[in-house]
């Protein structure tokens, strides 16, 4: 519920919840929808190691778990915010992961430009 948003080890259970589904899946590409882009922005925050040096200390709520994507599907894109090309740069970033590797994670918004 959204006031589980605020309990500060929300973010790392869901992203570990995420991480075994992934894991699970042993082939091709994971479409993954949040509600909004300032979900997915603090998930993203949370989840990924390059982001902690901006984050509010909860870096070892946080484990493993971008790591854990990475090992399982070799690349995570983010959806951008903004210009028409960042977006379509992504777009095709995933497209040509799956074609090349068969793998890759999409980090997206539900109702946002990807999910279209």
């Amino acid at each position: 519920s959204y006031s589980q948003y605020r309990n500060s080890s929300f973010f790392p259970r869901l992203g570990n919840a995420i991480a075994s589904v992934v894991e699970a899946i042993p082939r091709g590409g994971v479409l993954i929808f949040f509600p909004s882009y300032s979900f997915l922005r603090k998930c993203v925050k949370c989840w990924n190691p390059d982001e902690w040096s901006i984050s509010s200390g909860d870096d070892d709520l946080c484990p493993d778990i971008w790591t854990r994507f990475l090992r399982s599907k070799g690349k995570v894109i983010v959806e951008p915010t903004g210009s028409q090309e960042k977006f379509e740069a992504a777009r095709e970033e995933y497209a040509t992961k799956i074609r090349q590797d068969g793998k890759c994670i999409l980090l997206a918004v539900f109702r946002g430009k990807m999910s279209e």
